[in-house]
């Protein structure tokens, strides 16, 4: 945190990431209608980053609102969409890859804490 007045804070963050995905994902419907979510790695390295402002009292506790973003390396989820006539492959195909970034807006509140005494002699 950097101090850019009295009650106010400002902060910059980033580094890696290790995203763990679930198991893949079948849904299948009466008319030949398939869509699979599958994963190419059950893990997966992203970057984030952050920016926020923090403002800070001694009775009311700090507030904190900043912005988050985080960036997969690689593709997090194929989605593979195929419909099939009569037993045979389909009359399409698609597959659908999913980067799996977001931004987030970060809103926090932290409780006052209580000030500990000294326990040095005096």
């Amino acid at each position: 945190y950097v101090k850019f007045s009295e009650n106010f804070y400002l902060n910059a963050a980033g580094g890696l990431s290790c995203d763990m995905y679930p198991s893949d994902y079948r849904y299948d419907n009466a008319d030949n209608f398939f869509h699979d979510t599958y994963y190419q790695n059950k893990f997966n390295l992203a970057l984030n980053a952050n920016l926020g402002a923090e403002y800070r009292t001694e009775k009311s506790g700090f507030f904190y609102l900043g912005i988050s973003w985080h960036q997969p390396f690689k593709d997090a989820i194929y989605h593979k969409i195929t419909n099939q006539t009569d037993g045979s492959k389909g009359q399409f195909e698609v597959i659908v890859p999913q980067r799996g970034s977001f931004i987030t807006a970060d809103l926090r509140y932290f409780f006052p804490g209580e000030k500990k005494e000294s326990n040095r002699a005096r």
